[in-house]
């Protein structure tokens, strides 16, 4: 026998009650099934009139996942994504006809800078563009023109703005710049050029070419880029001024250029000397090692060479590192010297201990005796 699935019924209960967990109640007051719900009554299926989405209530998309429209009195949005994104702050929606999508919106605003001065265009306002002496404006289908206003005496056209090809004359109280006079020029308007200290070139007539040019000395160089001074060994020259390239020892500052001091080095205001300690002695001849020369340690990292006659180990302990010791070097050609290692020993009288060989025997004797090995 199949399971039956009881459902209450009501025709005049908008909303079922007291439901027990998985009850199930249908009110024809509303066209609502309800389900009970840990102590509440859930409304899962019916229709649906216009009115507030409540509770455990959502839109309901067709068979393409859409919701065909939506209209709204007052829609309260915490979250719209659009083309896949949220967008950031200050962003609005936009749409190309195809998908929508977030964008910054276009600056209501933009700054106009002059030579002088300068001020903010804001969207709705009238941009106004004024007139000055010997210019006007005019604009036409959203289009600036700036005219230049000529007088008897100039002509404006594509190419520029032109003399007129008359006479022109203009009274010397009228000019407050530089003239520049081409070679058609007449008038006595150069009468001498003289050249004075460092300068070449001179004339005295309006017909002569002249040249003018700085005469540079040793240390200066003069070129079509101008005058400057020359850097050397030693000098160097930046657009600061000229300066001394101080090396090693050298030091070079706005009182002048020093020998810098250093261990064993005295600077005094009229030489530079040799700080010695007890063991060097400095003079006219150069610098000596005293003949009485003690040093209480000394760490060697290179090779030593004595060439004296005689070395004295004056130690308690002598450690060397050297497995073979070579002794009686030079012996190899004529075989005369004995070569071993002796000691002195005994304490009432020297005697002596060793090991050798002898040359005339040519083998190694182990003695110990009174007398010298």
């Amino acid at each position: 026998m199949a399971n039956l699935i009881q459902i209450k019924r009501s025709l005049t209960t908008a909303t079922a009650s007291a439901l027990a967990n998985g009850e199930l109640a249908f009110t024809a007051n509303g066209d609502h099934l309800f389900i009970g719900s840990n102590g509440v009554t859930i409304a899962i299926a019916g229709k649906l009139n216009p009115g507030t989405l409540t509770a455990n209530q959502a839109l309901v998309a067709n068979t393409t996942s859409g919701i065909d429209k939506i209209i709204t009195a007052n829609a309260v949005v915490t979250t719209l994504t659009a083309n896949g994104t949220t967008g950031t702050a200050g962003q609005i929606l936009n749409s190309n006809g195809t998908v929508a999508y977030w964008a910054d919106p276009a600056s209501s605003s933009f700054t106009i800078t002059g030579e002088t001065g300068s001020d903010t265009f804001n969207t709705g306002e009238s941009l106004a563009f004024a007139a000055a002496n010997g210019i006007s404006t005019a604009v036409t289908n959203s289009t600036v023109t700036f005219s230049v206003d000529t007088g008897s005496t100039l002509t404006v056209n594509t190419a520029g703005i032109h003399v007129n090809t008359a006479n022109l004359s203009v009274a010397t109280s009228q000019l407050t710049g530089d003239v520049a006079l081409g070679s058609g020029t007449s008038g006595n308007y150069v009468a001498t050029i003289t050249a004075g200290n460092g300068i070449s070139g001179s004339a005295a007539s309006e017909s002569n070419a002249v040249t003018i040019a700085v005469v540079a000395n040793n240390g200066i160089v003069s070129n079509t880029s101008g005058v400057f001074a020359k850097a050397a060994n030693g000098i160097s020259v930046d657009a600061a001024g000229i300066n001394v390239t101080a090396g090693d020892g050298l030091t070079a500052n706005a009182t002048g250029v020093h020998v810098g001091a250093a261990n064993g080095i005295s600077v005094a205001a009229d030489a530079v000397g040799l700080t010695t300690g007890s063991t060097l002695t400095v003079n006219s001849t150069g610098v000596h090692v005293n003949s009485a020369l003690s040093i209480t340690d000394l760490s060697l990292s290179g090779n030593l060479t004595v060439l004296g006659t005689l070395t004295t180990i004056d130690t308690t302990n002598l450690t060397v590192q050297d497995s073979l010791i070579e002794l009686a070097n030079g012996n190899s050609s004529t075989d005369v010297l004995d070569v071993g290692l002796y000691g002195q020993f005994g304490s009432s009288g020297a005697k002596f201990t060793g090991l050798f060989r002898d040359a005339k025997a040519l083998y190694w004797i182990n003695s110990r005796t009174n007398n010298d090995c």
